[in-house]
């Protein structure tokens, strides 16, 4: 028997044209996902002999007896499938039966099927397939799988049917052989769907030395399959309906190609001859697979690629009140695309100005071009509090959207000032009165501009090394003025310095052994409830001289020094002020107290205390080590930096207070701490009073005007009091 196969295609939804694919198949074995319906029938054939053969169908033998009767089926004849478009093979089985009916010992030798294959399509094919010979009564069946390819059909429905023959020998005269009747029929119906469309693409511009060479074209999806190959096929027109348009095949698994790329792009009417893309056209570009994606359109020029740069201000770290410039600036790629004003517009905002919310502003230069940085100078600008301001610049155009943030630190400059007194840098205690080279002063002022105000001294400075922005005579007009009318030495430098010697200190701790050997020791223990505080007037309104010594730390809570009173404490170890120390009003020279805190360690006053009434002196212990006064800490240690532009209070740190030491600090170091105000908003004759200073020294009148029992040998007494021109 012969097989023969033909193809009928019911509907095509192919872009390309008509495809063709041949199937035949009964018994399927699909892939998963593939909808196969089936339909069991049966055909046969006439054979013939003699004058002739009685037929019906296999396993029935009729009534009326003919020399031999014989039935070929197949199953199914009928079979649909649905798949996707890109679906590689369907599977089916092919089958035969052969039954013999005769009243005699009559028997059909070698039947077979011959298969022919004409298009290529079926694989699985066997050929010729013989079968064993068959006697009366007697069954044989076959079956054969075969694999129909559907890979490169395009959206459609198609009906496959195919013909065959078969052959057999029968052992009376004659022989047997089928007569080709075109009932002999097997027919296939495939439906197949489209994928899901491709995704957008995305159009990406390449650049050299930015003019643009070519445009990428990138997608993904699940490929179309047509005659000519399983992949994608990709438009791209000047017009978004596609009115005349460019096309070409990318076969799959390839997602990507690039246009122009030689000659390898399609005209489609109106469109003609090769594709070549023009700089600044806009072009439109969609993927088909069987369904078409969405269109994605670009401007055919090389786009900028702007980066941050940096906001920086002028002058750095501007402070409280002062006026100060931002800058801001963003770089642009090298290779990229200029960017201008007028097509990349930037926005500034800086929070707390209302100048700047979201405001256009102007960068040079313009145009920007590629592998420069362009930046932008706000006006001056100021702010009344300390803190972090948030600076945020935004830059949008043709494929860029860029957002850069930044901040602009306002600081506070503290600074002290002195007030009828002196102030001696680089001078060391006896015994051995070592100088210290580098000592220096420094501080903030705002110089020649704001008229010298900030930190200064009323009347001598001097340093053996150098002074910065700490100036003398701070609150005279004329001469001997400021920054260094009465500074040692003021030849050189804005504020004058480097002496190049110092006097001595005298050893204050050294009056101890020599004249207090006897002084009581200050206990430990509860103390007007306060473990380990000791008031600095104990015992408590008891006039004349008191003096009292601590081996070991001691905390000093606060306290006043009462009428007529004088205290003196030594203290070996370090020393923690928590309180306030005043001296009591007194209306006559008698009354006159004084308190002096003396230690061979460090003192460390607490950020809640603003009043020291007093001489503290802290000098370095024999091994070098202590000799500082801190004038913000907590406890026995300085605030940390990250606490020190805090407000103090009972339950935390900070030194945003101010401190005024009515008396001297006599150290080897001064750290000086507290951060309340700014040299911003000082001015050259502030008064003591003024709340926006740090720390404020007056060399108050108690200092000379009383006797405070450092020394022994009689009663000082004063014939007269007079105010001299400084004697440094």
């Amino acid at each position: 028997m012969t097989m023969k196969s033909i193809v009928r295609k019911v509907s095509n939804l192919s872009k390309t044209g008509k495809l063709l694919m041949f199937a035949i198949g009964l018994t399927l074995s699909l892939a998963a996902g593939i909808v196969v319906y089936q339909q069991k029938a049966q055909a046969h054939f006439n054979g013939q002999w003699g004058g002739g053969i009685n037929w019906g169908p296999p396993g029935a033998c009729p009534s009326s007896p003919g020399p031999l009767q014989t039935g070929w089926f197949t199953s199914p004849t009928t079979a649909n499938f649905t798949i996707t478009q890109g679906t590689a093979s369907v599977s089916t089985q092919v089958g035969a039966q052969v039954h013999v009916c005769a009243f005699s010992s009559d028997c059909v030798y070698s039947p077979h099927f011959d298969f022919y294959n004409i298009d290529g399509r079926i694989s699985g094919m066997p050929g010729q397939s013989w079968m064993p010979n068959l006697c009366p009564n007697q069954e044989a069946t076959n079956a054969w799988t075969i694999s129909i390819a559907t890979g490169d059909l395009g959206p459609g429905s198609y009906e496959f049917c195919y013909q065959w023959s078969g052959w057999g020998w029968y052992s009376g005269p004659g022989w047997l052989v089928d007569n080709n009747s075109p009932n002999n029929w097997q027919c296939y119906h495939v439906q197949v769907n489209a994928p899901p469309p491709p995704s957008t693409p995305t159009l990406t511009v390449n650049c050299t030395n930015g003019n643009p060479t070519s445009m990428t074209i990138s997608w993904s999806g699940t490929p179309g399959a047509w005659f000519f190959g399983t992949g994608y096929i990709v438009d791209i027109s000047t017009n978004s309906s596609f009115n005349g348009y460019w096309n070409r095949f990318i076969a799959s698994p390839t997602t990507s190609t690039i246009a122009p790329d030689g000659s390898n792009w399609n005209a489609q009417a109106p469109a003609s001859g090769a594709l070549s893309l023009t700089s600044g056209a806009t072009y439109y570009v969609r993927v088909y697979n069987g369904s078409h994606s969405g269109t994605r359109s670009r401007v055919y020029n090389c786009p900028a690629n702007p980066t941050c740069g940096s906001s920086t201000t002028t002058p750095a770290n501007p402070e409280v009140g002062e006026p100060f410039q931002a800058t801001v600036s963003f770089n642009n790629a090298a290779g990229s695309g200029p960017m201008s004003n007028s097509s990349y517009p930037m926005r500034l905002t800086v929070q707390g100005q209302a100048a700047y919310s979201n405001t256009v502003v102007a960068y040079t230069p313009n145009p920007v071009n590629g592998g420069q940085s362009g930046s932008h100078t706000t006006g001056n600008m100021t702010y009344a509090t300390a803190g972090s301001y948030t600076v945020t610049w935004t830059i949008q155009g043709s494929g860029v959207n860029l957002s850069c943030p930044g901040t602009i630190l306002i600081t506070r400059k503290p600074y002290l000032r002195v007030y009828g007194g002196d102030v001696v840098s680089g001078i060391g205690f006896e015994p051995s009165c070592t100088k210290n080279s580098s000592s220096q002063i420094a501080a903030y002022n705002r110089g020649s501009s704001g008229g010298y105000g900030g930190a200064g001294a009323q009347f001598g400075v001097q340093a053996y090394g150098a002074v910065d922005q700490f100036v003398s005579a701070m609150l005279r007009g004329s001469n001997p003025a400021p920054p260094k009318g009465l500074t040692f030495a003021n030849t050189s430098g804005t504020y004058g310095a480097s002496f190049g010697d110092a006097p001595c200190i005298k050893d204050y701790y050294a009056d101890l052994a020599a004249y207090h050997s006897n002084a009581p020791a200050i206990p430990t223990g509860i103390i007007f409830g306060t473990s380990g505080n000791w008031d600095p007037d104990l015992p408590f309104g008891n006039p004349g001289y008191g003096y009292r010594q601590r081996t070991g730390d001691l905390t000093l809570a606060a306290g006043t020094i009462e009428l007529g009173t004088h205290r003196v404490i030594y203290v070996e170890g370090n020393v923690a002020i928590t309180g306030d120390v005043f001296y009591a009003g007194y209306g006559s020279q008698d009354q006159i107290p004084s308190f002096y805190l003396i230690v061979k360690g460090n003192i460390y006053i607490d950020g809640n205390v603003t009043n020291l009434d007093g001489v503290f002196v802290a000098q370095p212990r024999a091994n070098g080590t202590g000799g500082i006064i801190y004038t913000c800490s907590s406890g026995f240690a300085p605030v940390a930096q990250n606490l020190l532009y805090n407000a103090p209070n009972n339950n935390s740190s900070g030194c945003a207070n101010k401190l005024t030491i009515n008396g001297a600090f006599i150290a080897n170091q001064v750290k000086f701490l507290r951060t309340v105000g700014s040299q911003g908003l000082s001015s050259a004759s502030e008064a003591s009073s003024s709340a926006n200073i740090a720390e404020v020294f007056n060399f108050s009148p108690e200092l000379w005007l009383t006797s405070p029992g450092l020394v022994t040998g009689g009663t000082v007494q004063l014939d007269s009091i007079t105010s001299l021109p400084p004697i440094l």
